[in-house]
């Protein structure tokens, strides 16, 4: 059997309990022991004046005297002759005349006559005795002082009642306080295994304010920013393991496709050398086709890795040119009218494989999107700090919230499709340093795409 766990409140409330319960009964007995030793010193400085005052010599110590002051200090008095014997005393109730105080007297005058002695407790009494100075009277030899402790010991049991409801009140208070501390401190750190919790159980989208100190609200929040950032981090894992199975995929589509591809185009040269020439102007329309094809097949670059480029000058308009003769007539085909304005007569460092093949993934995603026909503008343009391709349509335009998803995520609304263009493309203009913008196309009405290659080392051409 699992032993239980014992909560955060308890272990800060029960050691915090038994050092207070040490701490009071210490506070207790301290406060008795002390009181009870102030009563008998106060009792024991009046018993040594009233004593010196009596035995100064200066009053005649007669049994009246010595009632009368009885009756004023509460003390009782024992005169003393010189053998021991009793001449006077004061004790009604014949306490001196008990063995004991009176033989423990008797043996300490006898053996010193001229000796005092206080601060003794016989027989549950206080005494004081001091030998009697000028003996006006010869048989008079010693004065001795008592007080019953009675009374101390009824005091100090008062006292130490009082002192132990007062420290009990003061137990609980201070009970209460730490209870309210621990609990002040053990709920939040709760919140927080709660939260952490619901964090493993797979909860990301969490705000929740924690009370208590700014330090825990501050935990609170972090762990908050936290579960976001997992979330964050585990969508991107899954965006990384689609991108490597959509690019396995889409590779072995190409390594079957490429193979019989070249046979194709090479069994189309062969024929060209062997045809009429009136003939070889339709087979070259299809090795372009055959062409076009493995271009396609070239977008089948894996998104989870890395992409390589080999920059190479070359002219923009030229390599805008080469894709748009390529595509125009199938997009004539589909009713799609192409314009194309050159505005980059620049040579500029760049991969012109890529861009032809980021090139081509915009030109397909706009003729997907005119499904009915339309028009599609192509334009580039350079200025100081980048040349850039852009495409734009007279489609229905891309929603301003969803532009980032659709270049950093393969969607498709596609019947065939992988939604892996708008990705490569920007993967390709990443790798040159450059970017893929999305904006609203003010001259057709539709989406533009803009692909924006840095031109540090462009050199214009003649």
């Amino acid at each position: 059997m699992t032993a239980r766990v014992r909560t955060l409140q308890e272990r800060i409330s029960r050691p915090f309990m038994l050092l207070l319960f040490l701490a009071m009964t210490s506070a207790w007995l301290a406060a008795v022991l002390i009181l009870r030793s102030a009563l008998i010193d106060t009792l024991d400085r009046r018993l040594e004046y009233s004593v010196s005052v009596l035995a100064s010599g200066t009053l005649p110590l007669t049994p009246e005297l010595l009632r009368r002051a009885s009756l004023v200090t509460g003390l009782d008095f024992l005169l003393l002759g010189p053998s021991g014997q009793t001449i006077s005393s004061t004790d009604s109730d014949e306490n001196f005349a008990s063995r004991r105080l009176a033989d423990d007297a008797i043996s300490r005058i006898r053996s010193n006559p001229a000796a005092a002695f206080s601060g003794e407790t016989i027989a549950g009494r206080r005494l004081v005795s001091k030998p009697v100075a000028g003996l006006a009277v010869p048989e008079q030899r010693h004065l001795v002082a008592s007080a019953s402790l009675d009374d101390v010991r009824e005091s100090v049991r008062k006292a130490a009642l009082w002192f132990a409801l007062t420290l009990l009140g003061a137990g609980l208070m201070f009970y209460l306080v730490g209870k309210r501390v621990s609990t002040a401190i053990s709920r939040p750190i709760g919140k927080l295994g709660n939260l952490a919790e619901r964090i493993s159980s797979g909860e990301r989208n969490i705000d929740q304010q924690l009370d208590g100190p700014a330090e825990l609200q501050r935990l609170g929040s972090l762990m908050s920013s936290m579960a976001v950032r997992i979330d964050d981090y585990e969508a991107e894992m899954m965006r990384q393991n689609r991108y490597k199975t959509l690019g396995e995929m889409a590779a072995r589509v190409a390594h079957e496709i490429r193979n019989p591809l070249t046979a194709i185009k090479m069994q189309l040269q062969l024929l060209q050398e062997s045809v009429e020439p009136s003939v070889r102007e339709s087979l070259q329309r299809v090795l372009n086709e055959a062409t076009r094809l493995e271009l396609i097949t070239a977008n089948t670059l894996s998104p989870g890795n890395d992409l390589t480029i080999q920059k190479k000058p070359a002219v923009l308009d030229d390599v805008a040119a080469e894709v748009i003769e390529l595509l125009e007539p199938q997009l004539r085909h589909q009713h799609i009218r192409l314009r194309f304005e050159p505005g980059c007569a620049l040579n500029v460092a760049l991969d012109a494989d890529r861009a032809k093949q980021a090139l081509l993934n915009l030109l397909v995603n706009a003729a997907d999107e005119l499904a009915q026909g339309g028009e599609v503008r192509v334009g580039t343009h350079c200025d100081g700090n980048a040349a850039t391709i852009c495409v734009e349509d007279n489609g229905r335009g891309v929603a301003v919230d969803k532009r980032r998803e659709i270049l950093e995520n393969p969607t498709s609304n596609k019947k065939f499709g992988l939604g892996l263009g708008l990705v490569v493309a920007r993967q390709i203009a990443e790798a040159h340093r450059g970017r893929l913008l999305v904006m609203d196309s003010e001259l057709l009405g539709g989406a533009k795409f803009c692909l924006e290659f840095p031109c540090d080392d462009a050199i214009e051409t003649e």
